[in-house]
């Protein structure tokens, strides 16, 4: 992908290019990955234009601090001018014409931590360009966390596991608080987006459930197939492994920050049989349930 495009428009999900991070093959193996870089380091090289595209299985968070341009963001076009605030859902198809010298980061977070993070509200469902002022960028302290998260992420120092994920939160802290002073920031999406958000709503309201599928696809009013279609194209992967990847991450932060025991965890979780939750945790995150435990307390 030589990162220019032969126009802004798409009419087909499957014309849309996909990507670990813009240009790169592969997929991101860590459940929690993280990667951070400035607009420039990205953009530059491909004449500050990004081509529309995805990220199956990503969530990205892109600040401009200085500059402008204009995005397109599922299908919608829309011009921006710094200092802006973009979230984007795993899948959400983005592209960028940013003005020539225009400054900030992205940020790129593996699907399994950020709906780890989502349980906490933090995140939205569906694409998100905000206009921000910049004293209440300032008074959030949006700026510095970013270039925190940075600093760790290229330090390389001990620690840096732990480092990253506490700067990670409290970036993600202070864009809730920014959020909730615009929630007029929302942007409509195109109706594939909606359906797709709306199936994460009901993971979130019932991943503690032992809940069919069928359940999900009758709430939504979807067929099994249209269902399977939405989710391959929005993050890449089945509806049951979305559902999965949410139920593994919220067991893994029981674990991690609880005292209940393991048959507790599973059950909270819907799983009756203490045998079969660790087999599945152990199938979705490679640990036994008690080795998570251990690593989560630095044992």
């Amino acid at each position: 992908m030589d990162g220019k495009a032969e126009c802004w428009h798409f009419s087909a999900m499957e014309i849309v290019p996909r990507f670990f991070l813009y240009g790169e093959a592969g997929d991101a193996t860590d459940a929690h990955f993280l990667h951070i870089e400035t607009i420039p380091h990205r953009s530059r090289p491909h004449g500050w234009h990004i081509a529309p595209h995805r990220h199956p299985g990503l969530l990205q968070l892109l600040l401009a601090e200085r500059g402008g341009g204009a995005a397109q963001l599922d299908g919608q076009e829309r011009d921006f001018a710094a200092p802006a605030l973009f979230l984007l859902p795993a899948g959400a198809i983005h592209g960028y014409s940013f003005h020539p010298g225009t400054d900030g980061w992205v940020l790129s977070i593996a699907l399994p931590w950020a709906a780890e993070l989502l349980a906490e509200g933090s995140l939205p469902e569906a694409a998100l360009l905000l206009a921000l002022e910049p004293r209440a960028l300032a008074a959030h302290r949006v700026p510095q966390r970013f270039a925190e998260l940075a600093e760790e992420f290229a330090a390389h120092r001990p620690g840096r596991s732990l480092a990253l994920a506490a700067q990670l939160r409290l970036l993600l802290v202070a864009l809730a608080r920014l959020r909730a002073e615009r929630p007029e920031g929302g942007l409509a999406v195109h109706p594939d987006a909606q359906a797709f958000a709306r199936f994460r709503a009901l993971v979130e309201q019932w991943y503690r459930e032992a809940r069919p599928m069928a359940d999900y696809e009758r709430a939504l009013g979807l067929s099994g197939k249209r269902l399977a279609a939405l989710c391959h194209a929005a993050a890449g992967r089945t509806p049951l492994q979305i559902l999965n990847a949410r139920r593994a991450a919220e067991a893994r932060r029981g674990l991690r920050y609880s005292t209940l025991s393991v048959a507790e965890i599973g059950y909270g979780l819907g799983f009756r049989d203490p045998a079969y939750f660790s087999r599945f945790f152990r199938r979705m995150t490679g640990l036994t349930p008690g080795q998570a435990r251990r690593e989560g307390r630095g044992a």
